[in-house]
């Protein structure tokens, strides 16, 4: 970032007037201009440290300095750092202050040096990294496409560590309303609101009324990612006697699997049955369906299930 105006002032006779405060560390000087054609003036300049409360804690620039008419005065460079506070006063009402200054950044790191504070800076740049000193910030960076990149393998890029007992979370990732979409807790125990990729991802359930020896209703459903599906299907409803009863699960009208069950009494389907099956599907949109032999009544009702395992 190069030289910049910090602020000028134009201030009225024997007026302390604080023409800038440092918003980050900056390299400055200051200007004085006595604009009268006849009268000279007296100024001083001076800094208020960070945190000083007291005349012994200033700084002075110059002090009772005479200005000549039409003559101009500038200081030696100075530093600042965030939060000083630049005044100026002169005995006339014809001087005018301007100081400028050079925002100090680390090269080898392309970052800013800041110092610890209460407040966010003001003149926010890219690489900056404010410190909130009593560890309650709450200011928003809008600067995009930050990146925390390790310096070696064997070091922790980025470490959240949680003050003694912490009870809050240690990590929240929101929308840009706010809402919670992933969050880490002073436990470890990561919450988010839509979790498919790095577990078990389930489809929707799905029935079908189903005639015998008929094939049931296609039911569309979308696999995000190549996993390994587990289909579980559960029939009710039967009201007929002792049989061997038959169903098979089709995914795009093949095969996966078959199950067949002899049931002696009506009690033993009403208490419905499952059985299981397994396919690797790659990413996709797939139709499943069940195929019934072996019932002596007009339907039977069908529930089928899926959970999907993400494989490579």
């Amino acid at each position: 970032m190069g030289l910049m105006r910090l602020g000028l002032s134009n201030p009225s006779a024997n007026t302390d007037v604080a023409i800038y405060t440092a918003t980050g560390p900056f390299l400055a000087s200051i200007i004085a201009t006595n604009k009268s054609a006849s009268a000279t003036s007296n100024i001083r300049i001076w800094i208020v440290p960070d945190g000083a409360t007291t005349t012994s804690e200033y700084a002075y620039l110059a002090y009772d300095q005479d200005i000549v008419p039409q003559n101009s005065l500038e200081t030696h460079r100075f530093a600042l750092n965030q939060n000083d506070v630049v005044y100026v006063r002169a005995d006339t009402a014809d001087m005018s202050f301007i100081i400028n200054g050079l925002k100090q950044v680390d090269i080898a790191l392309a970052a800013g040096v800041t110092s610890y504070s209460d407040t966010a800076p003001l003149d926010l740049m890219d690489g900056m990294i404010w410190v909130d000193k009593d560890g309650n910030g709450t200011s928003l960076n809008t600067l995009a496409g930050q990146v925390i990149q390790s310096s070696a393998s064997t070091q922790v890029p980025l470490t959240l560590q949680g003050a003694s007992s912490q009870t809050v979370d240690l990590l929240d990732i929101k929308d840009s309303s706010g809402t919670d979409l992933v969050s880490v807790s002073s436990a470890g125990i990561v919450n988010a609101t839509n979790f498919t990729r790095a577990g078990i991802n389930a489809i929707p359930t799905f029935a079908s009324v189903v005639s015998n020896g008929a094939l049931g209703t296609n039911y569309s459903f979308t696999v995000p990612a190549k996993s390994q599906c587990f289909f579980l299907w559960s029939s009710s409803g039967y009201s007929g006697g002792a049989q061997l009863q038959t169903w098979t699960i089709l995914i795009n009208d093949s095969s996966i699997g078959t199950h067949s069950q002899f049931f002696n009494t009506t009690s033993d389907h009403e208490a419905s049955q499952m059985a299981i099956a397994t396919s690797t599907l790659n990413a996709g949109t797939y139709n499943a369906k069940v195929n019934f032999t072996g019932m002596s009544d007009a339907n039977d009702f069908v529930t089928i299930f899926a959970i999907m395992v993400p494989v490579a």
